[in-house]
């Protein structure tokens, strides 16, 4: 029975190692562009502009991730021992130990991971209600100008088929940017509207 238990441990802490490595991409785009703080009671702050004594929250990750490979690196050397009968109740007592600290650890990356992606949400809804009014006036002239165009005749120049093709690109880009529900593709498409938007600036 305590062999079955050691061994479901094992398996515990796997499975939270490759729960940790299978989301190796980083899914919060201002990981890198924002920056936390741990106040009084573990209370998470995050901040787009830096303040005196904080850091990048990408910091914290990194760190919180070197720490859980040496944690498990730790738990596998421990186990080989167990599996020897090197001591065993000292290492399974020191066992038991370095997997709550390892647990603890990716508690503590998946919370402040959650943190930055609510954060980046937040930031996200408040950047598109922010350019709401505008894109949506902007949207509305460009679909009449769309509508007025189709009913030209077919275009002879390869610079009005290409004024026509950017119109087109431009409607899609900002329904796009409207619809998202990423910050990530937010970041990717205001790049293009921006390119589109100066070279529309004839109309």
């Amino acid at each position: 029975m305590k062999k079955y238990v050691f061994s479901f441990s094992i398996w515990l802490v796997m499975l939270a190692m490759i729960s940790w490595i299978g989301r190796g991409e980083s899914f919060a785009y201002l990981e890198d562009k924002i920056y936390c703080a741990f106040e009084e009671g573990q209370q998470l702050t995050l901040y787009l502009k830096k303040e005196e004594g904080i850091r990048k929250c990408e910091i914290y990750v990194n760190a919180l991730e070197q720490l859980m490979k040496q944690k498990y690196d730790e738990i596998l050397l421990v186990a080989q021992y167990i599996s020897q009968g090197d001591d065993v109740i000292y290492r399974k007592e020191v066992f038991e130990l370095t997997k709550q600290t390892f647990l603890k650890l990716v508690n503590y990356r998946t919370m402040l991971k959650e943190n930055i992606q609510s954060f980046e949400q937040k930031f996200l809804l408040q950047y598109q209600s922010s350019l709401s009014q505008h894109l949506n006036d902007y949207l509305t002239k460009l679909s009449t100008l769309s509508k007025n165009l189709e009913q030209l005749p077919p275009p002879t120049s390869i610079t009005w088929t290409s004024i026509i093709q950017q119109v087109h690109q431009q409607i899609l880009t900002i329904e796009a940017i409207l619809q998202t529900t990423s910050l990530d593709e937010m970041m990717n498409l205001i790049p293009n509207y921006l390119y589109l938007k100066q070279a529309l600036e004839w109309k």
